[in-house]
């Protein structure tokens, strides 16, 4: 593939290897503060201009794209430098609506008109869009569940606007994100991609009816210490850990809980320090 090369750089800078290091303020900033300002990409700064300039540009291009391909309309949030290109991040919006991001490469100082991803990352976004719906009653568990976390210890979940302008999963709510892979579920990615919607008999025929292994199902809770600068608390995750494990009715996956520091850092949108608890086990695994 022409742009293979291109887009693993990208892709291993999105997976939290990017960001500049010289900074004279502090890389840092309370989960409640931040929106996606800073955001950056390694290698970016040579287009980071250019990515402003051209913004209208890139919006007309990834519209299109997504138009013609997915007959998705979408909402281009954020537009960045990145190594001999520029990544968009797009909410699709409709029934089906995910997070996802692509790369639109640059030679001689000009957009190529060509929109690119890493494989299998958008289709995964849209299955798991399709997921949710498919399991909609349980995310209302699950959404229940993280409300109530927040109000009786003190976290908080990031903002939709750091969502928007940084993250590219398939779902991510404020206080969980869902991903998994369209292999999985070919069958209803095919149909969505035929149809452009999926009806509610499809989604339990090819769903939930459907026997797959859970584990290719990633769940991950994620609460943030509201006191600002606070580090994670090993104690607290215990206790939302144990009252995890007591509530039923969430939807199937393979679940991990983070209790995050109140920091992130403003380049990669990355917690400063987190605490990590796996459902599976009852080892709780700090990481500084």
């Amino acid at each position: 593939m022409k742009y293979a090369f291109l887009i693993m750089s990208i892709v291993l800078v999105l997976a939290g290897c990017g960001g500049k290091s010289e900074q004279t303020e502090s890389p840092y900033i309370p989960v409640q503060d931040y929106t996606g300002q800073g955001y950056e990409l390694h290698n970016g700064e040579k287009y980071v201009e250019f990515a402003k300039e051209h913004r209208a540009e890139v919006e007309k291009l990834v519209k299109a794209h997504f138009r013609n391909k997915y007959k998705s309309d979408v909402t281009v949030h954020n537009v960045v430098g990145a190594q001999d290109a520029v990544v968009a991040q797009v909410e699709a919006i409709g029934s089906v609506n995910y997070h996802t991001y692509v790369i639109l490469p640059i030679v001689s100082d000009q957009l190529t008109g060509k929109v690119v991803g890493e494989e299998g990352e958008l289709e995964g976004a849209i299955v798991t869009s399709l997921y949710g719906q498919a399991y909609q009653k349980e995310f209302q568990v699950l959404d229940t569940f993280c409300k109530e976390v927040s109000n009786k210890y003190p976290v908080i979940g990031i903002s939709q606007a750091a969502i928007d302008n940084t993250k590219s999963f398939g779902i991510y709510k404020p206080f969980y994100r869902v991903s998994l892979l369209d292999m999985y579920y070919p069958e209803i990615f095919k149909l969505y991609r035929t149809h452009s919607k999926v009806t509610s008999k499809e989604l339990d025929r090819y769903i939930r009816h459907k026997k797959v292994d859970k584990k290719y199902v990633s769940i991950t809770l994620g609460f943030y210490m509201k006191q600002r600068h606070a580090a994670p608390d090993a104690n607290m995750l215990k206790k939302i850990y144990k009252e995890f494990k007591q509530k039923k009715g969430f939807p199937p996956g393979n679940y991990t809980i983070f209790l995050n520091s109140n920091e992130i850092q403003k380049a990669t949108a990355i917690e400063k320090s987190y605490e990590s608890s796996n459902p599976l086990s009852e080892d709780v695994m700090v990481i500084q």
